[in-house]
């Protein structure tokens, strides 16, 4: 999904199956100079409405480290935090930060 306004790309993401009743959104942006006005949270909502039409009951996330603004985005669109799981790179630890809601359905 993408967002334009006067002609450009100003933000996007999409999901993709993750079971028979979840999807998984990924890649949620914004160009950096078109933050803090809403685009992100329209973009989480329209994801949201297409997964419920195609039928999904539940919408799964994951904000990476470094990423406070996906966090809220995702706590203020109703998402449930699931609990923190930890990687290693450099054997520097980088918390990710799962997130769930269940999907309204249509109608």
């Amino acid at each position: 999904l993408l967002l334009l306004q006067d002609g450009e790309t100003v933000a996007g993401g999409a999901f993709s199956r993750y079971d028979s009743t979840t999807v998984q959104l990924d890649w949620l942006w914004t160009r950096p100079e078109r933050r803090r006005g809403g685009l992100a949270r329209r973009v989480v909502a329209e994801l949201e409405y297409t997964a419920t039409w195609r039928g999904y009951q539940r919408s799964y996330a994951v904000a990476g480290p470094g990423s406070p603004e996906v966090r809220g985005l995702l706590a203020n669109a109703g998402y449930t935090p699931l609990g923190a799981a930890s990687a290693y790179v450099d054997r520097e630890p980088l918390e990710y930060l799962g997130f769930v809601k269940t999907l309204t359905r249509l109608g």
